[in-house]
């Protein structure tokens, strides 16, 4: 992939929103990757940490479970690439879930508290970024390394989305799959302004080129965010562009109906997408909602 130094800008589109009083959900979450059968290394990282237990303020609410599911999608060649997508999913890793743990207690409304969380996903979105143009200027081999960085952190019921690139987070619900985040890319800027039509043959020259991504030389990042509440029945979908490229929307979700079990759906998904080309790296991370009591 290639990236331009102009930012995508924030996506508008309507997403189901956070409500108070959403009963408990069990939710289960997995990923697989695959290099595919193109590219001599996968560049694509991912990460599904497993719930961790977070305290709630009122002292009357029982404590939620949180968790971070995180794709990323390396450019810059296999070694640039592969270190650039490490970097972005572990500084996530390792700083999102201690900086959000405590929270709740210093928030005094569910709308601060919502806010809170997103402003420090931005933040820490922000903190990759300048890890990895400090690591390209380091080593001259690395320089124009960068990622796309797609992640959902779930606290309870609810889900926050924080995203740069052309990966994807996708919400399936009632059958229908939505699209969350919006593609940074050359193409899709275009479709949008209506300069392109989504079926014009001359977008596939320029499919890969990013407007937006975490280092690859440009000074700051733009950092879509998205909230909603989670219901039970719906799965949750982040995806890198290698998945995306090789197949539709419509058979997306067709293997997500047809496979309950989040580990086959995951690799489900990259299999059929090796299958009809395996053009570039692949990777899925799926999460399923189900109505019942939080396990411990």
């Amino acid at each position: 992939m290639n990236a331009a130094a102009q930012a995508a800008p924030e996506s508008e589109r309507q997403i189901p929103r956070s409500r108070r009083g959403a009963p408990p959900l069990v939710v289960t979450a997995a990923g697989h990757t695959d290099r595919g059968h193109v590219r001599e290394t996968n560049e694509d990282h991912h990460l599904v940490t497993p719930p961790v237990l977070v305290r709630r303020a009122e002292p009357t609410s029982s404590d939620v479970d949180a968790q971070l599911l995180v794709v990323a999608d390396g450019m810059g060649g296999h070694v640039a690439g592969e270190r650039a997508s490490d970097i972005a999913v572990r500084t996530a890793g390792s700083s999102l879930l201690p900086a959000l743990e405590w929270l709740p207690l210093a928030c005094s409304t569910e709308d601060h508290f919502e806010t809170c969380v997103l402003g420090e996903m931005r933040r820490v979105v922000e903190r990759a970024h300048v890890k990895l143009r400090e690591e390209a200027e380091l080593e001259p081999e690395l320089a124009g390394m960068g990622t796309t960085l797609t992640m959902a952190y779930r606290h309870g019921s609810r889900l926050f989305v924080a995203h740069v690139g052309d990966s994807r987070c996708y919400l399936l619900r009632g059958g229908q799959l939505l699209q969350i985040t919006r593609d940074h890319t050359l193409v899709s800027e275009m479709i949008r302004a209506g300069l392109l039509s989504s079926v014009d043959e001359a977008r596939r020259s320029i499919r890969s080129v990013l407007t937006n991504a975490l280092g690859g030389g440009a000074e700051s990042v733009k950092v879509e965010t998205h909230r909603l509440q989670l219901q039970a029945g719906d799965v949750v979908l982040l995806c890198s562009d290698g998945l995306t490229g090789m197949i539709s929307d419509v058979e997306i979700a067709a293997i997500l109906g047809a496979y309950p079990d989040v580990h086959e759906a995951a690799e489900r998904l990259v299999s059929v997408a090796n299958e009809a080309g395996g053009q570039d790296n692949l990777t899925a991370v799926v999460a399923r909602c189900e109505a019942g009591q939080r396990r411990v």
